[in-house]
């Protein structure tokens, strides 16, 4: 069965589009990149992983974060609609038990998502270290300037933060390369959560595809605006900020203040989310099939 699943999202055209439209965002991040070092004298261009849309720093950042939610539903969490809408559900059934069509379905979407995010992170951080001189010239002034120390440990922030330095700073500093790649991961890991919590939605709202998106471009942007709320009121009142937003959590150099009891709610709600409606799903057998 989970074959069978595997299978039909890498011919369906949602999966195809979402992979095209995230490798458009890089490649054009990647031209951005060459066109601002293009007849630059060598010592002067970024180091390799500062064009980088996954760092956070690059205006591939900012678009990659508007169709994050997009990218993330899009690939293969909404098929069980039309799954359903053109009587394929119970054939496919036939093949094994209701449970497992269900799973597979869940885990399968959670692995296209996965895959659209984390593959176009990870060619774009490849081909840059391909490209890209490693040299040591980052965005925040020069390697061994007060402004790049400044943010890596906080000192810069006009706020009370609960987690001032940069996440992992240690690591950074030894291998950025492999410090990257740790945030591909962790983006890999989101993705496949937040497409298994979309796809298990559908099993319980299958009325309609344009409603599954809604979910996480609610959170997402809500997110962000809290996060000026929050910001605001934290520079006003002297208060701890804790950052909500869930997109500075993904990228290492993004608003700092990041808290890990509020990953480990958020990622502790997703998982519940999954877990209850697949159950639900499962429960309503093919009553849910048959409407």
């Amino acid at each position: 069965m989970f074959r069978f699943q595997f299978r039909r999202m890498l011919r369906c055209r949602e999966f195809r589009a979402a992979v095209l439209l995230a490798m458009l965002v890089i490649c054009g991040n990647l031209l951005r990149g060459a066109w601002s070092s293009h007849g630059m004298d060598a010592s002067r261009i970024l180091s390799a992983g500062e064009w980088y849309t996954g760092n956070g720093l690059s205006f591939g950042w900012s678009v990659f974060s508007a169709l994050w939610p997009f990218l993330v539903v899009l690939p293969f969490a909404t098929s069980f609609i039309g799954e359903k809408k053109d009587q394929i559900v119970v054939p496919a059934v036939s093949r094994g038990s209701y449970g497992r069509f269900m799973v597979s379905k869940v885990v399968v979407a959670g692995l296209g998502s996965m895959m659209v995010i984390g593959g176009a992170l990870l060619a774009e951080l490849l081909v840059s270290y391909v490209i890209y001189p490693v040299n040591h010239n980052v965005q925040l002034q020069e390697y061994f300037g007060i402004n790049f120390i400044r943010h890596l440990l906080g000192t810069n922030q006009m706020y009370r933060s609960c987690n001032p330095e940069t996440p992992m700073i240690g690591f950074y500093i030894d291998s950025p390369f492999l410090f990257e790649l740790v945030y591909v991961i962790i983006n890999c890991g989101f993705a496949f959560l937040c497409g298994c919590t979309i796809s298990a939605l559908s099993l319980c709202m299958n009325k309609s595809r344009i409603a599954l998106f809604l979910p996480l471009y609610i959170i997402v942007y809500g997110s962000l605006r809290l996060r000026t709320i929050l910001w605001d009121k934290a520079i006003a009142a002297n208060s701890v900020f804790v950052n909500p937003y869930w997109m500075d959590y993904l990228a290492p150099f993004r608003i700092g203040s990041q808290s890990g009891v509020y990953v480990a709610i958020v990622c502790g709600i997703l998982a519940a989310v999954t877990v209850g409606c697949t159950t639900l799903g499962i429960r309503n057998g093919f009553r849910a099939v048959q409407g």
